[in-house]
């Protein structure tokens, strides 16, 4: 009886610990697939107008992606001048987050998402009729996502005891127009002087197919077996996005550079690509995904 007792204890103990995991799961689901939504809908708000480079609605975004971006992390703004597409100059800005406890000289991984988006769709539209080409792109999947992304890892990496590196957050701007902020940013550093281990590039990462779970990274260094052997529930394919990505700029270092998507769909770049599209459970899974990955870096 002593026997079947212990062993009575210790079925329904592991069925407790069961029941546990499964409801913090469930927990973390749901706590970041909600954050992950007040940020996509914040940031495609009417409020900010599609996010062109040089407007109010860039200033806007920026401002909120400030405020929900941890404490702990020391915020610039880098401005810089550019040609648009009709040849006029104009400026942008970007967002450089840093860890406030570490100094320059610790090695450094660096998160990147473009914040900025078509406006009002002048410039790169893809609809077809011009009644609609002048109503707002919100930009959801491009690049809301991304940045919501980028906040939450961000913000997760921060509070890791055992981080090895000094986490750096970049939003740039003037991306669609030419890859201006990425360009900006890699012409202002002093290469010699910063240690980078690696760079992470989220862009279009709302979109995960239910049904194939397919995930596309492009990546310089890894090899294949080592994106399958760390997730259980994504289908991850090998892309070919760097040079295509805010990554280009990147490419003379001799770094692990990573470029994450979900891929084009058909709601890209046009008014169609909306908040209600996402699949907020998938940036879930994705940033559970991205996690692993970078706990993973030597």
């Amino acid at each position: 009886m002593g026997y079947l007792t212990i062993e009575r204890i210790l079925v329904r103990t592991t069925l407790v610990n069961i029941f546990l995991s499964l409801s913090l799961l469930t927990l973390g689901v749901k706590v970041y697939s909600q954050g992950f939504e007040n940020h996509i809908s914040a940031l495609c708000a009417d409020s900010m107008g599609g996010r062109m480079p040089g407007t109010l609605g860039e200033q806007k975004a920026l401002s909120y992606i400030q405020s929900q971006v941890s404490d702990s992390y020391r915020a610039s703004c880098q401005s810089f001048k550019f040609r648009n597409l009709n040849e006029k100059k104009s400026h942008a800005v970007n967002l450089i987050c840093e860890d406030k406890s570490k100094s320059l000289s610790d090695s450094i991984i660096l998160f990147i998402a473009h914040y900025d988006h078509l406006g009002n769709g002048v410039f790169k539209s893809l609809e077809i009729l011009e009644s609609k080409r002048i109503k707002l792109h919100r930009g959801a999947d491009d690049n809301a996502s991304g940045v919501a992304m980028v906040i939450e890892l961000g913000n997760w990496y921060i509070t890791l005891t055992e981080a090895k590196y000094k986490p750096v957050l970049l939003f740039t701007s003037a991306h669609e127009v030419g890859l201006f902020g990425s360009e900006n940013f890699v012409k202002s550093l002093k290469l010699d002087s910063m240690k980078i281990k690696a760079v992470f590039n989220f862009d279009m990462v709302g979109r995960l197919d239910v049904a194939s779970q397919a995930l596309s990274v492009s990546d310089n260094m890894f090899e294949m077996n080592s994106f399958e052997s760390i997730s259980s529930n994504l289908h991850i394919s090998k892309g070919d996005n760097i040079y295509n990505s805010d990554l280009r700029h990147f490419m003379i270092l001799p770094v692990h550079l990573m470029s994450v998507t979900t891929g084009i769909h058909n709601d890209y770049h046009k008014i169609s690509d909306t908040p209600d599209k996402i699949n907020y459970e998938g940036m879930y899974e994705i940033f559970e995904y991205m996690k692993k990955v970078i706990l993973k870096l030597a």
